[in-house]
């Protein structure tokens, strides 16, 4: 019954989103990758202090006078299983990777191949996700050892997503670094 009523109150988000104009921002990624750090650079503008999301937030901003809602989801394991649900109700995904961690790419690509495919031989994709811009925020830059871009790309195998468009950059939510610019690709994607 849960999971009835969890998907009736995101499609009906949705529907009032699409009358209102209102766009979702879906913010995944691992545990410890900075989903919540970035969720408050860019609706903040600045670095805070955070705590693991055990669950999710959800924050709402204005973006060049358009209000956009930020779901900043969890990403522990137990969590991931809820990405898909969120996922029906979003206009853009951020998909953050902590890019000092080259020990979990593995793990990171596979989280992000399951919310793009119906079927665990990846054989069937999400038809709701098919029109949905993608960024991928390779982030904490500023930290030693991050990896480039261009090799989070290919960890992540991006260019095999069924997505309508994907994005990779190189940020820092501590320090800022690209994350406006990030931001103007994903919301000039999604309108």
């Amino acid at each position: 019954m849960g999971g009835a009523l969890s998907t009736k109150y995101v499609d009906n988000y949705r529907a009032r989103n699409q009358k209102s104009g209102r766009r979702g921002i879906l913010v995944i990624g691992l545990d410890g990758s900075g989903k919540t750090t970035v969720t408050y650079q860019i609706t903040l503008g600045k670095h805070i202090n955070t705590v693991p999301t055990m669950g999710h937030n959800k924050e709402t901003m204005k973006y060049e006078g358009r209000k956009i809602d930020m779901f900043d989801v969890g990403g522990s394991m137990l969590v991931r299983e809820t990405w898909r649900l969120y996922a029906r109700a979003a206009d853009a995904i951020i998909y953050v990777v902590d890019a000092t961690d080259s020990g979990r790419m593995e793990e990171a690509a596979a989280a992000l191949r399951k919310l793009f495919y119906t079927d665990d031989s990846f054989s069937k994709p999400n038809s709701a996700l098919m029109q949905v811009p993608v960024l991928v925020l390779a982030n904490k830059q500023d930290m030693p050892g991050a990896m480039s871009g261009q090799k989070v790309q290919r960890a992540l195998d991006t260019d095999s997503l069924p997505c309508k468009s994907i994005q990779i950059i190189p940020a820092s939510a501590r320090t800022g670094e690209n994350i406006q610019a990030a931001m103007m690709w994903l919301v000039n994607e999604m309108y």
